[in-house]
């Protein structure tokens, strides 16, 4: 039973990274959580009594013996969150690059998209996200072709804890 938080500004990888490492552990029950479906908004504080539930998820996932993984931008924020993590990455991409893969996903107008980025995506990366990479037991970089494949991840995670096996 292994529970890994993946964190990361948004556009950075985190959800490819999560859906890769998911397809890695295709022999194991698995559960890929999207913290950003949850509460979309750019402030832990929105999320309130959700990581409430989402700590009573996953005790139950773990008597159960389903893996999970949970990525969001606040993946990492939470100590509740952290004290259950058997595994911590930060997804560490330039802040252009990052911005790019945001508008090229967006289904909103691009004056928007830019507006929502410069008033709150941006502070809230500053102020909460970026600083989450400090609890990481592993930063990952993925700027143009540098990206840690979820393979190498899970070879890393059995030299890092010879206990767990994803």
């Amino acid at each position: 039973m292994t529970i890994i938080l993946i964190g990361g500004i948004r556009g950075s990888g985190k959800t490819t990274l999560a859906k890769e490492l998911v397809l890695r552990m295709s022999s194991r029950k698995v559960c890929l959580i999207d913290m950003n479906a949850i509460c979309g908004k750019d402030s832990p504080e929105a999320f309130g009594c959700e990581i409430v539930k989402l700590q009573n998820n996953i005790r139950k996932f773990k008597e159960n013996q389903i893996d999970m993984i949970i990525e969001g931008i606040f993946a990492l924020h939470f100590a509740e969150l952290r004290e259950l993590a058997d595994l911590m990455l930060y997804v560490d991409c330039d802040d252009d690059l990052a911005f790019g893969r945001i508008i090229k996903d967006a289904t909103e107008s691009i004056e928007n998209v830019i507006q929502n980025y410069q008033e709150f995506v941006k502070p809230a990366s500053e102020e909460y996200v970026k600083p989450s990479r400090n609890h990481a037991h592993l930063i990952i970089p993925n700027n143009l072709g540098t990206c840690i494949k979820g393979n190498e991840i899970i070879d890393i995670f059995a030299t890092f804890s010879p206990d767990h096996k994803l």
